[in-house]
């Protein structure tokens, strides 16, 4: 889990590596932002105290899905290109992502982490948040 940030360091969104040299983020995130003026912090879980084992990388180039506007629903997903590769560590690892055949079963444990807003766009949680919930099946949607 990463913050993605204004160079100047303030939070804007959490966004997820996915390999060395690519992460993503929602398309909301990144709409008043050029590259040239966004970066992530990698390896804290405090947006205040950071880790010693931190790594902060510019971002490259930004590619929002293709079909997002800010006036419609869906395809609120951007992947960024990062400046450098991302050295893999004990504290920084990419997302396992599933097949997009995979189907999780009823009882399957999954993660979800992230920083959050309240509704006035005040940042309320500076130390990364995780919970474990298992998936259930819910009259029919899954």
């Amino acid at each position: 889990m990463g913050s993605l940030q204004r160079t100047t360091g303030e939070h804007i969104c959490g966004c997820t590596l996915i390999d060395e040299n690519w992460a993503i983020t929602a398309a909301h995130c990144i709409e008043k932002h050029y590259d040239n003026e966004l970066q992530i912090l990698f390896g804290s879980t405090s947006l205040e105290n950071l880790s010693p084992y931190h790594l902060v990388v510019k971002v490259a180039m930004i590619f929002p899905h293709p079909k997002y506007t800010t006036t419609t629903e869906g395809y609120d997903i951007t992947l960024l290109k990062l400046a450098k590769g991302v050295p893999f560590t004990d504290y920084i690892r990419p997302a396992c992502l599933s097949l997009n055949q995979t189907q999780f079963q009823s009882g399957h444990r999954c993660f979800v982490s992230g920083w959050g807003f309240d509704g006035t766009g005040k940042l309320v949680t500076i130390t990364l948040l995780v919970a474990v919930f298992f998936r259930r099946h819910i009259d029919g949607i899954r």
